[in-house]
């Protein structure tokens, strides 16, 4: 009796699948047409001048509307994340009153933040009381190996940064909170996000490339991550960190977060952040990593002072990998990459863009050869490879 009652749910299960199905698609098309119907109230004449133009734009237009959506789910996730409710759920539930006394807010606040963060599918809700979901606990709290936390870090302190960034825009000054230079600013959550980043679009970047033999290399404070993989896959590599005296006091943290063997480490050195006054270490190496340093500082020529001291430090054939945000010439360029250019608006509003054509023109000025780059993560990000004469 029981097999042949399994056997008749078994096979009604895709029945009452299809009917959901339907269901949910006959719903999404009575939605449409209700939308539709509305366009035509009050003055039809202008409501079609409007539909021709949403017609005429609507590729740009959906990606607009989409991005306008996905900023209030952004948003609450950033206030959600500063606000610490993911580390407080947990897989039992608890009440909006309990999340509101732990993260130390209002509970009316608390429920608003988690009714919409269940529409997210990021909180589970039962018999009003919350817990984490599955894929919060999976990507949103700080002891995952695979959390997003550091990116959202980033997305926080850039939300918060805004108005000062706006100012930024006609003064050229740099938002507080995003100036490296300085220990006062959001220091943990730059290094944290962009070792994240790197880690994993430096990963598909040495799959892709062929570099060459690394014996020594280079690379500040937000290349901890890059110099791990780097290590990981040449066996006989060593490496030399310099950066900032406030970021050097950093390097320790991540080089553990990263796993980089201590025996490993030529040395750990402050420097001044005038390349052409400062000694890199030994000053020999085949590899240096250098993170954004075209974009920063340009009234003083910065970026091209770090192209000219590396192209001076590195052993003949070796390389200098630039990250930075490249864009085409002519055409435009891919809506991803383009948008990691919103990443240096904040930290050097004042920077000139790079393209492929001038950056290339200008670290052959430098003294470069074979300067070659290569777009990761889906078009997300890109890497320029410049190597030494030799």
């Amino acid at each position: 009796m029981s097999d042949e009652s399994g056997q008749r749910n078994n096979t009604l299960t895709p029945i009452r699948a299809a009917r959901r199905l339907l269901g949910d698609t006959a719903a999404r098309w009575r939605g449409r047409l209700d939308m539709l119907r509305g366009l035509f109230v009050k003055d039809p004449v202008e409501q079609l001048d409007r539909i021709g133009a949403l017609l005429r734009h609507f590729e740009v237009y959906r990606n607009v509307d989409r991005a306008l959506f996905y900023h209030r789910f952004a948003a609450n996730l950033f206030l959600a994340h500063r606000l610490g409710i993911f580390e407080v759920l947990d897989e039992q539930p608890i009440s909006a009153d309990e999340v509101a006394e732990h993260c130390g807010i209002r509970t009316e606040a608390a429920e608003n933040l988690l009714r919409i963060l269940h529409a997210q599918k990021l909180v589970e809700r039962t018999d009003g009381n919350y817990c984490a979901s599955s894929f919060a606990r999976e990507f949103l709290t700080a002891d995952s190996s695979l959390s997003l936390n550091p990116m959202l870090d980033i997305g926080t302190c850039y939300a918060e940064a805004f108005p000062a960034m706006i100012e930024g825009a006609t003064t050229g000054e740099v938002p507080d909170s995003l100036d490296i230079f300085e220990d006062n600013a959001d220091v943990d959550a730059l290094l944290d996000g962009v070792n994240a980043y790197l880690d994993q679009a430096g990963r598909e970047l040495i799959a892709r490339v062929e570099l060459p033999e690394i014996r020594h290399l280079i690379v500040g404070s937000m290349g901890v991550s890059f110099s791990s993989l780097i290590l990981s896959t040449f066996c006989d590599a060593r490496v030399t960190y310099g950066c900032l005296p406030h970021l050097v006091e950093r390097i320790p943290r991540l080089r553990r977060e990263y796993d980089v063997d201590p025996a490993r480490v030529v040395e750990t050195h402050p420097h001044g952040g005038e390349p052409s006054e400062d000694q890199w270490g030994r000053e020999r190496f085949d590899l240096v990593f250098l993170t954004k340093k075209m974009v920063l500082d340009p009234g003083n020529d910065l970026g091209d002072k770090f192209a000219r001291k590396s192209l001076e430090v590195l052993n003949p054939g070796g390389v200098t990998i630039f990250w930075e945000t490249v864009h085409e010439e002519r055409r435009p360029t891919p809506i991803a990459r383009a948008l990691e250019g919103f990443l240096d608006f904040g930290v050097s509003p004042a920077a000139p863009v790079l393209t492929r054509d001038r950056f290339r023109n200008r670290l052959r000025d430098i003294g470069f050869e074979d300067v070659r780059f290569v777009s990761c993560l889906n078009e997300t990000t890109t890497f320029t490879i410049a190597r030494a004469p030799g």
